[in-house]
């Protein structure tokens, strides 16, 4: 659904028509595909449900996430990368690991923890101190929180390149949760209609709560070229994380702005 979403954002650009939130799309989506309006009505309800069933399953709570304006859409390609950066990250650390090997034999390690290997302790720690540096500490204590879970239900097969993609995805996700938690409480002060959308006044609002020292207008007219009045949570957490240290951050005001005089955000 995330793949048709960008097309039809493109189109609607193109069109100079409003882009919608994902939880908008998903009923024009279901409806281009079924077009009768209680099919469209059931599986609405049915993806709220999963959505609301399932929030242990990566992939579900990512979208539902999404769905409701809690982190931008931007980041879900963003979070699968991660997976992939993960098993790239281990082939590295089999290349280093066995320098005086032809690339041929690094890859077929490598396609053995692809197809369900162990991966040995040094291996899975070397490599999310390669991804993660400053992070690894903490991917490391959930990389053995994951163990301690399957010794409890019975499994002693180990570390799998699988669990650490998850746990690699997981973080990922929780760091833009987190990272999004101040900005999506802001916009829904001011997303009156809980629809996932502000107007050009509403945003303006946000950005004078935000006390960024950045051209009001400047900013809208680049969100809405077109005047459409229809701003969403999604775009204007892109447009205004550039700007400002408000969005990421999370704690008091007090707090240390890692961008010192790059940033607009008022606790630098």
């Amino acid at each position: 659904m995330y793949v048709q979403k960008v097309k039809y954002d493109k189109k609607c650009l193109e069109s100079k028509l409003a882009k919608e939130t994902m939880e908008q799309f998903t009923y024009t989506y279901l409806n281009q595909v079924y077009g009768i309006k209680k099919l469209v009505h059931d599986y609405s309800n049915s993806i709220v449900e999963a959505i609301n069933k399932y929030p242990h399953d990566l992939d579900v709570y990512l979208f539902g996430k999404v769905y409701n304006s809690e982190i931008d859409e931007g980041f879900i390609s963003i979070a699968y990368n991660s997976r992939n950066s993960a098993s790239e990250a281990v082939k590295e650390v089999l290349r280093k690991k066995h320098k005086a090997k032809a690339e041929g034999e690094v890859l077929k390690y490598h396609n053995e923890y692809k197809n369900g290997k162990v991966l040995e302790e040094w291996l899975w720690k070397e490599t999310l101190q390669k991804l993660a540096n400053y992070e690894a500490t903490q991917l490391i204590e959930q990389i053995e929180a994951t163990l301690k879970d399957k010794l409890a239900k019975g499994d002693k097969q180990g570390v799998l390149l699988t669990d650490l993609q998850d746990v690699v995805f997981r973080h990922e996700i929780m760091k833009r949760k987190d990272k999004a938690a101040k900005f999506a409480e802001l916009f829904k002060k001011f997303d009156t209609d809980k629809n996932g959308v502000v107007n050009q006044e509403e945003l303006a609002a946000i950005m004078l709560q935000m006390k960024v020292k950045i051209n009001v207008d400047k900013v809208i007219k680049a969100l809405d070229p077109n005047n459409v009045q229809q701003l969403t949570f999604s775009d204007c957490f892109k447009a205004l994380s550039s700007v400002s240290c408000y969005i990421y951050s999370v704690g008091e005001s007090s707090r240390r702005c890692y961008r010192k005089s790059k940033c607009y955000c008022p606790i630098q």
